[in-house]
């Protein structure tokens, strides 16, 4: 198509990086390993018909992992990283944020999946193989922390990610729901320019 040939234009920070929402958050449970995590569990039917907010639970414990997967959005957007935010905004102190411990360290995974998950039969015996130890974040609740490595992220591919609470043995307990229209709250993929 040419897009390669292309030259950016350096000066307009906006079309520098986008933030991405993942397309695929859900659960795993080693306790009840063939359990399937319900994809859409907020969706409600209307007089006009179903209603799917975008809204998705990110749940840790020493129990439960979160699977995420991001697919990669824009051409020459490949240069990415993990931002994890627990960070409410100014006059959000009284919204339901779960029993969250007040520190968790978290293992990020990178998993064996190129090609969309399918959550319908996503447990914990049908998970995708740990490709390797992403990295171990330490997250105090009520902070603003994005990832420290970065990664390729080739147009188009799927970037897949499970959060486990990490084997060191300290608190671990993290629940709460994340919505794209408030992204405050919840993990997300940061696109950055590979071209400059």
């Amino acid at each position: 198509m040419g897009l390669e040939h292309l030259q950016p234009i350096p000066d307009d920070e906006r079309l520098l990086h986008l933030t991405n929402f993942p397309i695929i958050m859900t659960q795993i449970n080693r306790t009840q390993p063939a359990l399937v995590s319900p994809d859409d569990s907020t969706r409600r039917l209307t007089r006009i018909g179903g209603v799917s907010p975008d809204a998705r639970r990110f749940a840790v414990s020493n129990e439960v992992s979160t699977i995420a997967q991001f697919r990669a959005v824009d051409y020459g957007l490949e240069n990415c990283s993990l931002q994890f935010s627990l960070q409410l905004p100014l006059g959000a102190e009284g919204l339901d944020v779960g029993n969250n411990a007040s520190t968790s360290t978290v293992d990020v995974w990178l998993l064996d999946a190129p090609m969309k998950l399918d959550v319908a039969r996503l447990s914990w015996d049908k998970r995708p193989k740990r490709r390797q130890l992403f990295e171990t974040m330490r997250m105090p609740w009520g902070s603003a922390e994005s990832g420290g490595r970065s990664f390729a992220c080739p147009w188009n591919s799927m970037q897949s990610f499970e959060f486990a609470c990490s084997t060191d043995g300290q608190d671990c307990q993290l629940d709460f729901w994340q919505d794209p229209k408030r992204p405050y709250l919840g993990v997300t993929m940061r696109q950055s320019s590979s071209l400059v």
